[in-house]
């Protein structure tokens, strides 16, 4: 596993070695991420418009892919710097369907579980409440039927939410047990 210099009260620190732990239990498998070599460092694993790495994540939007680099936390998009909370927007949505999934198929307490068995680094512990927090805001969102969390597939490109009335209000990923 890559080891990162990372900020604790950012959820995707927890969200990454949660991550990990699927990726290596076979569970990104299973949920359809294809699985390919990178030229550097860990796979890639990709399903539809997010694409996972040991040393960050993209996300094809509309217009330019938004990347997030892990070893600085920060949040790019055509160049340009993005706010982390506008970031971290972008990608509530196919994160929390991702856990969805996992507890749909492992059990609601089986994140707790993997923490109370495999002992995260400190980084990770301190981002576990931030972590709850943003995947419930999620969650929450979604099931009141919030549009800003969720963009809309339109031309084989996620929708962004700069773009104004772009929405739907379901989860953009789909997964079957």
């Amino acid at each position: 596993m890559a080891r990162f210099h990372t900020l604790r009260c950012c959820p995707l620190t927890a969200q990454f070695w949660f991550l990990g732990l699927d990726a290596r239990q076979g569970d990104l498998a299973l949920l359809g991420f294809r699985k390919s070599p990178s030229p550097q460092g860990s796979s890639l694993y990709t399903l539809g418009h997010l694409t996972l790495h040991s040393a960050g994540l993209t996300l094809h939007l509309l217009g330019d892919a938004l990347h997030f680099n892990r070893r600085t936390q920060t949040f790019t998009r055509g160049g340009r710097t993005v706010p982390p909370p506008q970031g971290r927007l972008h990608l509530r949505a196919a994160l929390a369907d991702h856990e969805a999934w996992i507890a749909a198929r492992h059990g609601e307490r089986y994140r707790t579980d993997l923490v109370q068995v495999h002992r995260p680094p400190r980084p990770v512990v301190g981002a576990l409440e931030p972590w709850r927090a943003y995947l419930r805001a999620g969650r929450e969102c979604v099931d009141s039927g919030c549009p800003a969390l969720v963009p809309v597939v339109t031309g084989g490109r996620v929708a962004d939410a700069s773009l104004a009335g772009v929405f739907r209000t379901r989860p953009a990923i789909s997964h079957t047990v």
